[in-house]
């Protein structure tokens, strides 16, 4: 949910959101994913790729049907050789591309959407702290992070035409 909001705030006009999977590896992923787009008003339309041989037709018919893609962590999809060359078909295409780790943005996405393991030791420790107080009512389930790290590519985002008000430059962490 939080990763949708940013991207509804970094591209507020994207309607039509892609991503490739390998079935086998990340269906439960994709099944969450098109949950949470179901509440919002993009539409998830998923590319499945059962082996790396199928991610270049598959990502050929995506980027032709939808306005960013959404990178997921799938070892079928994302290897060495493939990343590469999905973020660089991705721009020959004007289609920018999310990811999930700073080096995506690194190598040419336009935003990354990733966990600031600084802040999850920041809060480990904080609940540490309650136990270590005595506290009573500690939560049950997994505590998500409070807050997700940015990372943007500036040079992408100037090939792709796009500018970001400075208000929304406060929330980057980290700029390419």
């Amino acid at each position: 949910d939080r990763q949708l909001k940013i991207m509804r705030t970094f591209l507020p006009t994207l309607r039509r959101l892609g991503t490739l999977y390998d079935p086998a590896k990340s269906s439960s992923r994709v099944k969450d994913a098109a949950r949470q787009v179901a509440t919002s008003d993009f539409q998830l339309k998923e590319f499945p790729v059962e082996s790396e041989k199928d991610v270049p037709l598959q990502l050929r018919t995506l980027l032709s049907d939808v306005e960013a893609l959404w990178l997921m962590p799938d070892s079928t999809v994302l290897t060495n050789e493939s990343v590469r060359f999905i973020l660089e078909s991705a721009l020959a295409r004007l289609v920018p591309v999310i990811g999930f780790s700073p080096e995506f943005t690194r190598l040419g996405a336009l935003l990354s959407l990733s966990v600031n393991y600084g802040e999850v030791g920041r809060e480990t420790g904080l609940l540490a702290k309650r136990i270590l107080d005595g506290e009573r009512l500690l939560p049950l389930n997994p505590v998500p992070i409070e807050r997700l790290k940015i990372t943007v590519n500036l040079k992408t985002a100037r090939f792709l035409g796009m500018t970001f008000p400075k208000e929304l430059m406060s929330l980057i962490d980290e700029t390419y």
